[in-house]
């Protein structure tokens, strides 16, 4: 079936806007992480992160958002500096004064604590139970006041090294970053990522109807169907921003295309014809304000350097096997990825650490099996490597998107047993399914998986298929939430 347009321009480009945070305000309360500057609270929090977890629920988003923020990493410096210019301090101080009244700041006795420690908890209160009595009086009853003048009394009574004062301090810590992230996260407004599918100049797009062949549908179906498609163009284009044309044309391909009904299977059809192409030119096709030069993407570096073998030598320059593939994903990412999110990224590098190890990635290398390496898994690794470095807000996005679809509900193990080396029956998941997750990576739900420290396999699991463009539109179609939340990571929206 050929249809024709009655109308078409050509597309203008979008201006580009990103997420913004607020000025930092003056006396802004810094961000620290948890840990100590005494060695005792240093071996708390060592073992408290090598302690065993039973995983139930997901980890609270504000608690990952702290971690991150405390990596000592520059994206984990750059998260907390985005918390710290976004939240007031004024609120923070008043809800860490109001921690420390109604609640001693949450102390407790705790298991990694030494024996020490666990004695100084009842000291740890008092001295914090001091501070606010002594606040109340400077505040003379004014809850605001007493706010202000609470947050320089405790930091003078945490200057000492007792025990006491080390215990306060490494709740005192604790409470603040909570305080922080969860204001961060309640303030967070996700912007329109300002994407260009094309869509401008065609907003009076129409399609003819096609006559009547001697096989095939019939008139009145075809008339059906094309009236049933320019009513949902001519509504789309009634939309605020191209994203939410996209978002209402997918929908609408999703809930028609091979549908029994012949004219909506029309419809559907007329609706691909127009929005295929615009599609698979915004995956694959850098906007050309974003493009940069090789040299200027990671000084000139790429994937294709500093591959290392096991024992981090150099790897065979004459390898005809692992290396054609990285250069083939190397190509494709560079098709895809905004050169300033690939900056933003920093370099990463490959390892062949044996030949059928699991591929993973850590830190910006990708390790892979010499025999299962694959275009795809490679690309899959570096995914990883994106997701991890992105901004806090393309971050959140992603947590936020498998939290509304699992509404609460308690984690799923991934796969019922271990294989050594291969999976383990300890990996859990989100207790929801992607609606594209057909055409993604992974089996058993395992692009929904869930990590304790915050990182997803969405975004990898998705970008592993985009090499495929019949997949890629699939993607695209089936779930357009998830596809924006996916590219608001690969270019940086």
């Amino acid at each position: 079936m050929h249809s024709k347009q009655r109308k078409t321009r050509t597309a203008a480009p979008v201006q580009e806007s990103s997420f913004g945070s607020k000025k930092k305000k003056d006396g802004a309360v810094s961000f620290e992480d948890n840990r100590s500057e005494t060695l005792q609270l240093k071996k708390l929090q060592d073992s408290a992160q090598t302690a065993p977890v039973q995983f139930v629920k997901p980890k609270p988003l504000s608690e990952m958002l702290v971690d991150r923020a405390g990596k000592d990493t520059d994206h984990g410096r750059e998260t907390k500096s985005d918390i710290e210019e976004a939240v007031d301090p004024d609120v923070i101080a008043l809800r860490l004064y109001r921690q420390a009244r109604d609640h001693d700041f949450g102390i407790q006795q705790l298991p990694a604590f030494n024996d020490g420690l666990n004695n100084a908890v009842n000291g740890a209160i008092a001295l914090v139970r001091e501070a606010v009595n002594e606040s109340k009086v400077l505040g003379k009853s004014i809850e605001a006041e007493e706010a202000g003048y609470f947050d320089s009394v405790i930091k003078k009574k945490l200057r000492g090294n007792s025990n006491a004062a080390n215990v306060a301090k490494y709740f005192y810590q604790k409470v603040l970053n909570q305080a922080k992230a969860e204001e961060y996260l309640k303030n967070l407004v996700h912007q329109d990522q300002n994407f260009d599918f094309g869509f401008e100049g065609d907003e009076g797009v129409q399609y003819e109807t096609p006559k009547a062949g001697l096989l095939g549908p019939d008139q009145t179906d075809l008339d059906i169907g094309t009236s049933i498609a320019n009513r949902v163009l001519s509504e789309a284009f009634q939309s605020a921003s191209q994203e939410e044309i996209y978002f209402r044309l997918a929908v609408a391909i999703r809930e028609t295309m091979n549908s029994p009904n012949v004219s909506l299977d029309i419809a559907s059809r007329i609706l691909e014809n127009y929005l295929k192409p615009k599609l698979m030119n915004f995956i694959y096709r850098i906007p050309l304000a974003e493009q940069m030069d090789d040299e200027d993407v990671w000084n000139g570096r790429t994937l294709n350097d500093g591959i290392l073998d096991a024992q981090e030598n150099d790897f065979d320059e004459d390898d005809t096997w692992i290396r054609p593939k990285v250069r083939d994903a190397w190509t494709q990412i560079r098709d895809i990825v905004s050169p300033a999110v690939l900056n933003h990224a920093g370099p990463a590098h490959v390892q062949v650490d044996g030949w059928f190890t699991r591929a993973h990635q850590n830190s910006g290398v990708i390790h892979l099996g010499k025999y299962v390496a694959t275009k795809g898994i490679i690309m899959h690794e570096f995914g990883h490597h994106l997701e991890n470095n992105s901004e806090a807000p393309r971050w959140i996005k992603l947590q936020q998107l498998m939290r509304n679809r699992s509404q609460g509900k308690d984690l799923k193990r991934i796969f019922p047993f271990t294989i050594p080396y291969v999976i383990s029956s300890d990996e859990m998941r989100y207790d929801t399914d992607l609606p594209a997750s057909g055409e993604m990576g992974g089996y058993f739900g395992y692009n929904v998986k869930y990590y304790e420290h915050g990182s997803t396999e969405v975004v990898s699991t998705a970008f592993e298929v985009f090499h495929d463009r019949d997949k890629a539109y699939r993607i695209a179609i089936k779930d357009p939430e998830m596809f924006l939340a996916v590219m608001g990571v690969l270019r940086g929206r």
